[in-house]
């Protein structure tokens, strides 16, 4: 199968509710950190992507330049939104009033950071205009039912990249293939009326700082060390790792090292390395969380 995008990612959201159920405490309890004992050298990174970092404040590469794009009433684009081999370009409808305020710059891991300002808007002219990121680069954009976004390569085949579901009252909403609307969402009050949010967005491209094999237990075990974007960035995020997993080791391509490595994104996200085993049963997404992210038998 094509890696990078798994048959089972249509079960995320279940299984997101499923194990909330079961409580992210019993995840964390049960996967214990792989012994060391394993030698292969770290997975590198996507071509094209920053050197991965795990703290967020690295701030050494240089943010997009939209001095050549500057924003405008009249539909110009606002900024460019870049990571590794990724562009977003970021835009409002002409005749936006006010036009969003926006700011991108270079974070950790080789990210962009997108904040959107929308201020002033009239309560009775309806919904506030969205802004609009269209991808530049080679690819199609996927709204996630867990409100990320992934970045698909024109082949269909990887995920590329990926942007984090919104802070604040907004939400993405897809466009077409290649766009998606930061739409702001309904007030709290009940009112149906949008209310401008100040909200923030991650774009990543790079998913694993390292990726070790190492003996646990029964067998091989692979200790996979997620960028914090990565860890933040929810669907999105697994696409890319397994994306960069698979891509360095076509071993790694197995149902049960995926169901793993959705486990732990969701009930260990903060875990210091995720560990996969090959030898595990295939029991599916469900019963691998029911199982914290250990299943034994069939």
């Amino acid at each position: 199968m094509p890696p990078g995008v798994h048959p089972r990612t249509s079960t995320l959201l279940p299984a997101r509710l499923v194990a909330l159920a079961l409580g992210a405490v019993l995840v964390l309890a049960s996967c214990t950190p792989a012994t060391g004992e394993g030698t292969a050298e770290p997975a590198a990174p996507p071509s094209g992507t920053s050197s991965p970092g795990r703290s967020p404040s690295d701030t050494s590469a240089s943010p997009p330049d939209a001095s050549a794009s500057p924003p405008g009433d009249d539909g110009s684009p606002l900024a460019v939104l870049t990571s590794g081999e990724v562009d977003l370009e970021v835009s409002a409808p002409a005749g936006a009033d006010p036009v969003p305020a926006t700011e991108v710059r270079a974070i950790g891991d080789g990210a962009g950071l997108l904040q959107v300002v929308i201020a002033g808007a009239d309560p009775d002219a309806g919904d506030v205009a969205p802004v609009r990121l269209t991808l530049r680069t080679p690819g199609t954009l996927e709204v996630n039912v867990d409100g990320t976004v992934t970045v698909v390569d024109t082949d269909g085949d990887a995920a590329i990249g990926g942007l984090t579901a919104p802070t604040g009252t907004a939400r993405w909403t897809a466009v077409g293939p290649e766009a998606v609307d930061l739409v702001p969402a309904p007030a709290d009050d009940g009112s149906t009326t949008p209310r401008p949010p100040e909200v923030t967005a991650v774009l990543g491209t790079s998913g694993v700082v390292s990726a070790r094999w190492g003996d646990r237990e029964g067998g091989r075990s692979l200790a996979v060390d997620a960028t914090s974007w990565a860890r933040d960035a929810g669907e999105a995020g697994v696409d890319v790792v397994w994306s960069d997993l698979v891509a360095d080791d076509p071993e790694i391509d197995s149902a049960t090292m995926h169901d793993q490595l959705v486990c732990h994104s969701i009930g260990a996200p903060d875990k210091e390395t995720w560990n996969l085993e090959p030898w595990r049963p295939d029991v599916g997404l469900l019963a691998v969380l029911a199982e914290r992210c250990n299943p034994t038998t069939e």
